[in-house]
Order: C-alpha cells, then sequence, then structure tokens
C-alpha cells in the first residue's frame, strides 16, 4: 500500500487495478466518498471496500495532513455507523483503515480492527 499512500481517492481510482492487486484477495471496490448521514451531519469516507473472504466491509480513509488522534475517533465513529446501518447477520464487524502520506514519528497507517476493538499499530520504520 506504500506505493499509494501519497494519491487522493481520485488518483486511487485512475489506479484501481494496481490499488487492489496490492490490497491482496478478496477485496471488492464498493465506493468513494462515500456519505453517510449521522444526526443531520453528512460525513463522507473515503473508500469503501467489502472484502469477500473476510465477509466484511473495509473503510479506508486517507489524509494528507500529518497524523491527528482525532482521524481514530473519525474512523471509528464510521466503523460503529456500518456496524449498526449497514452489516448483515452474514457479515463480521466493519474494519477501518486510517493511511496518511506525510512522514511523521507516527507509522505511515492505522488498522482498526472493528468498532471499538482492537487497534494495530504496524511498527514504525525511519
Amino acid at each position: 500500500m506504500t506505493l499509494f499512500l501519497g494519491m487522493r481517492p481520485n488518483e486511487l481510482l485512475n489506479n484501481i487495478e494496481d490499488f487492489l492487486l496490492e490490497l491482496g484477495h478478496g477485496f471488492c471496490f464498493e465506493a468513494k466518498q462515500k456519505r453517510i448521514v449521522i444526526g443531520e451531519q453528512h460525513y463522507f469516507v473515503d473508500l469503501v471496500f467489502y472484502h469477500r473472504i473476510l465477509k466484511c466491509h473495509v473503510l479506508v480513509e486517507l489524509k494528507l495532513a500529518e497524523f491527528n488522534p482525532e482521524n481514530i475517533g473519525q474512523l471509528n465513529t464510521y466503523l460503529h455507523w456500518y456496524k449498526k446501518n449497514v452489516m448483515t447477520n452474514d457479515d463480521n464487524p466493519p474494519i477501518g483503515s486510517l493511511r496518511w502520506a506525510t512522514k511523521t514519528r507516527y507509522p505511515p497507517y492505522i488498522d482498526l480492527l472493528g468498532p471499538a476493538t482492537k487497534t494495530r499499530y504496524p511498527p514504525y520504520i525511519d
């Protein structure tokens, strides 16, 4: 996924075949800038996939700015919304992936394994 970290969602879509191949087997593209409504507010999930093997949605948020802990809260909110409004009885809870392009002391991505469950931080390599 490192090749695509600095790209905006539209740039990723122009390279969707390569992007999906880098994600791995089982990913199906569902939406870009998927609008969700929470209360009276409209929010947009950058990219939404469904993983056929894991049987769950995968929400990807792409950030061009530096890492901000609020981004984790935002993505976790989206995961809760998907669990409540989109997930079916046969689905597993959605997975979130937060990725940013700027080099900071933080790792280039964080994966949230379902809403309000475990957060996986990859090892950071300088």
